[in-house]
């Protein structure tokens, strides 16, 4: 390596550029590779891109978009990912395995929660505190923050929290799996009146962030086919070391 450098430095500047391209060459592939990942991981440790761990899971990253019950994007999450802690992650994978079997499919529509966004939530209650709206139409702003519907803290933003609902069945095209159209309007989530396909987004009594009794796990008014799906999303994410958050069917944490 000296004797090379040496000669660099003693040829036309012309010839430089091809003696440092043949360096190059000389050093293992794995050093650059190492060095990309290093430069391209901005995760912190053991955090990971659900995509990279299982691409088929779907994203509907709700918070990235005005569709969302504060109509606005939430600040940090602009880029739109589900970022996850790796055993979370990985156990997601476990069950979207088993349910691709059966022509079904999870879709996600929020994983970790920058504190900024917490932040935006409590403003956003603190706004306007005795507004109501579509995604509450029972309770104000201020109710939800009292009663356990928005927090000043969030297990989401440990990375081990996870929003989620089924889809199924689903449209096989080029060998990727695409959901029909969403059960519930993203506007509206709280109708049950407003159902467009019960073939896409799985009935559970509710659209995702719906602020209401009808999101309820224990949820009295469910049809039989509610409830059955109740037990059986609930069980099984359970069976995995998912804990539900009872007032959210949508709510899971993995347990510590």
């Amino acid at each position: 390596m000296l004797y090379l450098l040496w000669i660099v430095k003693k040829q036309p500047e012309k010839t430089m550029r091809n003696l440092l391209l043949a360096i190059a060459c000389l050093l293992p592939t794995s050093i650059f590779a190492a060095e990309d990942a290093a430069e391209s991981n901005t995760l912190p440790h053991g955090f990971v891109y659900l995509r990279d761990i299982d691409p088929t899971i779907i994203q509907d990253m709700r918070y990235a978009t005005p569709d969302n019950f504060t109509g606005t994007v939430v600040p940090g999450y602009e880029e739109g990912e589900c970022v996850l802690r790796r055993d979370v992650a990985i156990q997601l994978r476990v069950i979207q395995t088993k349910l691709i079997r059966g022509g079904y499919s999870l879709k996600i529509f929020d994983c970790y929660r920058p504190k900024e966004a917490v932040r935006h939530f409590i403003n956003w209650v603190n706004a306007r505190p005795n507004a109501r709206g579509p995604y509450h139409p029972t309770m104000t702003r201020a109710e939800l923050l009292k009663r356990g519907y928005i927090g000043r803290l969030s297990t989401h933003s440990q990375g081990i929290a996870v929003d989620l609902t089924i889809v199924g069945p689903l449209l096989l095209t080029d060998h990727h799996y695409y959901p029909l159209i969403s059960l519930y309007p993203k506007n509206d989530p709280c109708n049950s009146n407003a159902k467009n396909d019960a073939s896409a987004e799985i009935d559970f009594g509710s659209g995702f962030d719906c602020f209401d009794k009808r999101s309820h796990a224990n949820n009295p008014y469910l049809s039989d086919d509610q409830r059955s799906w109740h037990v059986s999303h609930i069980g099984g994410m359970r069976k995995h070391g998912f804990r539900n958050y009872w007032k959210e069917w949508w709510h899971f944490t993995l347990d510590q």
